[in-house]
């Protein structure tokens, strides 16, 4: 069960100064390179997110997301094209309720039962203060949905590896290591390993999958 295709890889981070900034990162994907776009914005209740991928010769992916002030995800768009998924998910209680262009039909709605763990359908920036914080738990688990299929959702584990130095664009960086996969004996199906900035919690690099790297290269004002 493969949980994370590279749209959902692309996300971000959390910290006064990170905020109002455009965020670019290069993504290799077997071989394939292109660029990522995000940016992240303070709203009165929470965060506002959005991410563009534009591959070559294909449509814009274009991610959006709305965070509270704990940087749970409460609201989530996605349109891809290519795969011909057009949704909208917002979270009810303990009910993440889907709608739009999924699962090969137009206007389809779907209501799917959770507990009360919560939804880091942005997990790069939902669990920044996991990443960089002393905290006595080594795991955190959450609710995510495929963003390949909207329409299915499972738990995921967050576990702490360990801090150390990685190269990007030949500056050495002190980051916190996260590996990120599915919850439980279903972690053999997928596994992968992100990186945030000490110095503030930035999402920095991601190692997904096998073959795949992101990189943040850019920070804008």
């Amino acid at each position: 069960m493969k949980f994370l295709p590279t749209a959902a890889l692309i996300v971000l981070f959390c910290s006064g100064n990170l905020f109002s900034k455009e965020y670019i990162f290069n993504v290799n994907e077997k071989g394939q390179e292109y660029q990522n776009f995000v940016s992240i914005k303070k709203l009165d209740d929470g965060y506002y997110l959005k991410s563009t991928v534009t591959k070559e010769e294909e449509k814009e992916t274009v991610m959006e997301a709305r965070l509270n002030s704990e940087f749970e995800t409460v609201e989530w768009k996605l349109k891809d094209p290519r795969k011909k998924i057009e949704v909208a998910a917002v979270r009810e209680g303990n009910k993440i309720i889907i709608t739009g262009t999924f699962e090969g039909k137009e206007n389809n709605r779907k209501e799917i039962n959770i507990d009360n763990r919560p939804w880091h359908q942005i997990f790069q920036l939902g669990l920044i203060k996991f990443a960089v914080t002393e905290t006595k738990e080594r795991s955190l688990e959450f609710w995510g949905l495929r963003p390949d299929s909207p329409g299915t959702a499972g738990v995921l584990a967050a576990s702490k590896d360990k801090v150390e130095t990685v190269e990007i664009k030949g500056k050495k960086i002190e980051a916190a290591k996260l590996r990120i996969g599915l919850a439980g004996w279903l972690s053999i199906f997928w596994t992968g390993d992100y990186w945030f900035r000490i110095s503030d919690g930035l999402y920095i690099k991601a190692k997904p999958t096998a073959g795949t790297v992101a990189e943040l290269i850019e920070e804008k004002d």
